[in-house]
């Protein structure tokens, strides 16, 4: 007599489902945190955001006048200007009313937080491809005393990497362009390629050694030569081009040196368009009357802009990071 074993009886047998899920890759979105935030109002007619700078103070408009002799000469106040034209954006889901009752897995409370998450990572990708822009973003800097882009090429991870003295030097720029400072300090916002190497620097300071009695910023991981730096790792990397992003194996990585007003972004609040909500349609209608779909997205009308770019620094750098 044959012996029934697990093999033999396999048609009896199914698939445990463990409905614990299991914890996923973490987008840490730090750079519209910085960035001038402005809202859209309703009802102003308009589509586009023009935002304003003051004139800088400039000694040379001051004149030599005579006792009696009444002035002539006059100053102008003229104010720059910069517009940001919003773009419409958005995403949806479809679900079948069958699928929504049988799933196992909670489809749709995961796909609402799949679509918000997606949403800021859009508004993080759409800042980047503004003030990275090779010929229009922020100004521009190259690690292993690299006069460009091509020469930062040709430099290995170690003779092309970020040392401290790049930020020392791009925050010393913006010293001499007189950019206004953050807290009364200038920002760094780097990957943890970048990260991996500052930290090296004996004088570090690490975050958890004044944190007791300072505001931080959103990730904030130290400090050091008066630039508080901030990790993000939604990291804007290059390979081949200037500017084009290379997602999958970049070699080199942009780091960010802000101090306030360097780029603008809209601000997702309010009401309306400027304040995206997950919207889920499940009632049934003209074009569904038997309530046969679920459907769930959201749009959202943003964009982002270089405000000033003397203000801010891109520098671009290799890695010692070999993971």
């Amino acid at each position: 007599m044959a012996t029934n074993t697990t093999t033999t009886l396999v048609d009896q047998y199914r698939r445990h489902y463990d409905t614990e899920l299991l914890e996923k890759a973490q987008w840490e979105l730090r750079l519209n945190q910085f960035g001038a935030r402005r809202p859209l109002p309703r009802g102003l007619g308009a589509k586009t955001i023009r935002f304003f700078r003051r004139m800088m103070a400039n000694s040379a408009n001051v004149q030599n006048i005579t006792e009696g002799v009444v002035i002539n000469v006059f100053t102008d106040y003229v104010y720059e200007k910069v517009d940001v034209d919003l773009l419409q954006i958005g995403e949806a889901m479809k679900y079948t009313d069958v699928a929504g009752w049988t799933a196992l897995l909670d489809i749709l409370d995961d796909g609402i937080m799949y679509l918000g998450e997606n949403l800021a990572l859009k508004a993080d990708d759409m800042t980047w491809g503004v003030i990275a822009n090779a010929t229009t973003g922020l100004q521009k800097r190259y690690s292993g005393g690299a006069a460009n882009f091509a020469a930062l090429q040709a430099l290995t991870g170690t003779t092309g990497k970020y040392v401290t003295t790049d930020g020392l030097a791009a925050v010393t720029k913006l010293k001499v362009n007189k950019a206004p400072k953050k807290n009364g300090f200038y920002i760094g916002i780097v990957g943890p390629q970048i990260s991996h190497d500052v930290q090296q620097d004996s004088r570090w300071l690490n975050v958890h050694t004044y944190s007791a009695n300072t505001e931080l910023f959103n990730g904030e991981i130290g400090k050091l030569d008066g630039i508080r730096y901030v990790e993000t790792n939604n990291v804007w990397g290059e390979s081949a081009t200037e500017g084009t992003r290379d997602t999958a194996t970049p070699t080199i990585y942009s780091s960010v040196f802000t101090g306030t007003d360097s780029y603008g972004v809209v601000e997702l609040t309010g009401k309306g368009p400027n304040s995206p909500k997950i919207e889920v349609i499940d009632k049934a209608d003209k074009s569904d009357p038997l309530n046969q779909l679920l459907i769930c997205g959201w749009s959202a009308f943003y964009n982002s802009a270089v405000l000033n770019p003397q203000f801010g620094q891109i520098v671009r750098s290799k890695s010692s990071f070999a993971g």
